[in-house]
């Protein structure tokens, strides 16, 4: 009786190691103003979930990164420290709507055991989240794929910029009445518009602070919208429109290498009640690297003439003009038209040089280059 009696405490002690080990990490954190909630759980694979006023409005969704040496990050991770804070400071634009920002959110990061941090911020106007690398800078990280999910609710409406490659640029924005009407591994790039009928809801997906890593496309994926990028380039040609733009010939099979410490760039989520809401928010620019030029007294944004905008086709003008036709009187036209509308810029675009040496001048352009 007694060698069984410790037999089963033994069997129970270890049924209990193994329940606590399946048991996920839960962490929560809050927007400002409270009406959003962020749920963190840290289980097999690292997810998240957000709600508005108690209410899902992005379900489980899970994150991770993975490694060409095999780690991944953000799947079976031991967290090794957690902390919160949070930040309120004042943020002067050098151009743009306001003279002045309130940066302000809270903040969740979570350091994990294999040498990467995941760092969640909530503000009141949506949420983010970041990898981090948490190894020396001179290590290099090839990151061979990442999974950034965004497991939206009730099938919400879309706006979606659709593509079928990476370099277009004039895009169509396609409707679509739910997630559920899009075709299979169907793609568009990111900001992307969701609309939450019936909670009249809007989301949009985007990202910020992008560095050393490829632009996030949105793609579905299992009847879900997914992160999506280019590979890195292998091979590179000059090629497309005019000659003059780099084509991809060849990819590697990873995404991107880059320093051991690199930050990666923050996913976004921004959640609005309604459509003018989405006017105002200044997630996108709050979340960016801060201003690295000291003195920004020059930069006085304005107005310009572009004569690229329409091709350089001036009805009437007592020139040939047009793309084939560039000339210095062309330009003084659009100068003295710009004078007379009070529009402070001239903003004269390709054609003016070679563009692989613009000291190589167009003869019919008398234009200065200052050093």
């Amino acid at each position: 009786m007694k060698k069984k009696n410790i037999f089963l405490l033994l069997v129970t002690w270890c049924l209990c190691v193994f329940a606590q080990a399946q048991t996920p990490s839960a962490y929560e954190l809050s927007s400002p103003n409270g009406q959003l909630a962020l749920t963190v759980e840290n289980g097999r694979v690292l997810q998240y979930s957000l709600s508005l006023e108690g209410k899902p409005v992005i379900h489980p969704s899970a994150i991770c990164m993975t490694m060409e040496n095999g780690n991944i990050w953000g799947k079976n991770g031991e967290v090794v420290g957690a902390s919160t804070r949070s930040t309120s400071e004042k943020v002067y634009p050098v151009a743009g709507n306001y003279r002045e920002l309130t940066d302000h959110y809270n903040e969740l990061s979570l350091k994990f055991k294999d040498g990467y941090s995941v760092i969640f911020r909530m503000y009141n106007e949506g949420m983010a989240y970041r990898f981090c690398g948490n190894l020396p800078e001179q290590d290099s990280l090839i990151v061979a794929d990442e999974e950034a999910s965004f497991n939206l609710g009730d099938d919400p409406a879309v706006i979606l910029p659709e593509t079928t490659d990476f370099t277009a640029w004039e895009l169509s924005n396609v409707l679509y009445e739910g997630i559920s009407k899009i075709e299979e591994h169907k793609y568009g790039i990111t900001p992307t518009l969701f609309t939450n009928k019936m909670q009249n809801v809007r989301v949009v997906v985007a990202e910020s602070d992008l560095n050393n890593y490829p632009g996030m496309y949105l793609r579905k994926e299992d009847g879900k919208m997914k992160g999506y990028w280019a590979a890195y380039p292998k091979k590179i040609e000059m090629g497309s429109w005019g000659n003059f733009i780099t084509v991809v010939k060849e990819r590697e099979n990873y995404l991107a290498r880059t320093a051991g410490n690199h930050a990666f760039p923050w996913r976004i989520a921004i959640v609005a009640k309604d459509d003018k809401e989405l006017l105002t928010n200044e997630m996108i620019y709050l979340l960016a690297k801060p201003q690295q030029i000291k003195d920004t007294d020059w930069i006085r944004p304005g107005k310009a003439t572009w004569e690229w905008w329409h091709c350089a086709i001036l009805e009437k003008a007592p020139f040939p003009s047009g793309h084939q036709n560039l000339s210095t009187q062309m330009y003084k036209y659009y100068i003295d038209f710009a004078s007379e509308n009070k529009i402070p810029y001239l903003l004269v675009d390709a054609g003016w040089s070679n563009v692989f040496n613009h000291a190589d001048l167009n003869k019919n352009i008398d234009i200065g280059i200052y050093n």
